[in-house]
């Protein structure tokens, strides 16, 4: 099978566009054998009727998935903040109660500010990611604020950064990480950004990131290999704006929006597992129930930060059990790549243009 790169296989149909805004799309050039007339035809297409986009989703997601008929939530959370960590462990019972593997991804100074809440939760089995070295948010006057972006790295820092944050996680959690998330990866999806970051991940023992955005979920599917030996797992698309990432801050925590939108977040998320309204486990939503399965995207990849999910209280909470009651089972992103990993490769998921 041939082995493609990013240079030759991660290629978005945007338009180049850099800016220190965390929820911007990525930034791409063109993918070779695709002309940017095509490329340009491909995201307006998926801009205005965003059906197109999950369509094309859940036939990937399908192939992989075979004659499954399992839903599969692969739930992560960044902990960017000090403000994470009681928010994280304030969330244990919930995710005990719901059987959720949920994956973190924690820079390594707020890991040994943390060090015995992430502890307890590698304990009882949550995976971790890294997720470099330095802090690189913050929270001020309310807003959740970008302070550090790898595409504004050198390249020794950039790899000086991975390697402390992975050396970090290591000698904290005791145990070597398999994956890896590019901080404020938005930024860092034009092809030459990522293989810079790609580069370094084996010589750590990583084998797969999730640091994609969703326009390659779409075209690829939600397993990729983009190296040897390395995979990608991309987040998932949103449900209007398929090639935006579906996460909390865009619902309330963006100082350019005008108030908080939680409830607009768990409508959106209804709608991404099939339906509208209430949660089929409650009696008014038993109805829906089956038909909520037949029409929600098979797998999602979703994160979120725990302050802001505690922040959103009711609205957040409410979409794990409407996923928990509907059936989706709550995968690490580790977990998942083991058990479809091999049929990846078969179908060539991804690797198709």
């Amino acid at each position: 099978m041939v082995e493609w790169t990013p240079l030759t296989l991660l290629m978005s149909p945007f338009q180049a566009k850099w800016t220190h805004d965390r929820s911007q799309p990525p930034v791409s050039s063109p993918q070779p054998g695709m002309s940017s007339r095509r490329q340009r035809l491909e995201g307006w297409v998926y801009r205005h009727f965003p059906a197109v986009a999950r369509r094309r989703y859940i036939r990937n997601c399908a192939t992989l998935l075979g004659n499954e008929r399992e839903r599969i939530f692969l739930l992560s959370f960044d902990c960017d903040n000090p403000e994470d960590i009681p928010a994280i462990e304030g969330l244990r019972p919930l995710l005990k109660e719901l059987a959720v593997t949920a994956t973190l991804a924690v820079p390594g100074e707020i890991l040994r500010r943390g060090r015995d809440t992430f502890r307890r939760l590698r304990d009882e089995g949550h995976e971790f990611l890294g997720h470099g070295e330095r802090q690189h948010a913050a929270i001020r006057d309310g807003h959740y604020v970008s302070t550090l972006f790898y595409h504004q790295l050198d390249d020794g820092a950039l790899a000086e950064d991975i390697a402390q944050g992975m050396n970090t996680c290591r000698n904290i959690l005791g145990t070597p990480l398999r994956g890896f998330r590019i901080p404020h990866f938005g930024h860092s999806n034009h092809p030459r950004e990522l293989d810079r970051c790609y580069r370094h991940l084996p010589t750590h023992g990583v084998e797969f990131s999730s640091s994609l955005m969703p326009i390659f979920a779409i075209r690829h599917g939600p397993l990729l290999r983009v190296a040897p030996g390395l995979w990608e797992l991309p987040v998932s698309p949103s449900f209007e704006r398929p090639l935006q990432v579906f996460d909390t801050f865009a619902f309330g925590f963006d100082h350019r929006q005008p108030g908080p939108r939680f409830a607009d977040y768990a409508e959106t998320f209804a709608r991404l597992t099939g339906g509208e309204g209430p949660s089929p486990g409650t009696p008014e939503g038993e109805n829906s129930h089956a038909a909520s399965r037949e029409r929600g995207m098979p797998i999602l990849n979703l994160y979120c930060d725990p302050s802001q999910a505690m922040a959103m209280g009711k609205w957040w909470i409410e979409t794990l059990y409407r996923a928990h009651d509907l059936g989706y089972r709550f995968l690490g992103l580790g977990e998942f790549l083991d058990r479809y990993r091999e049929r990846a490769v078969a179908a060539e998921v991804g690797l198709v243009p």
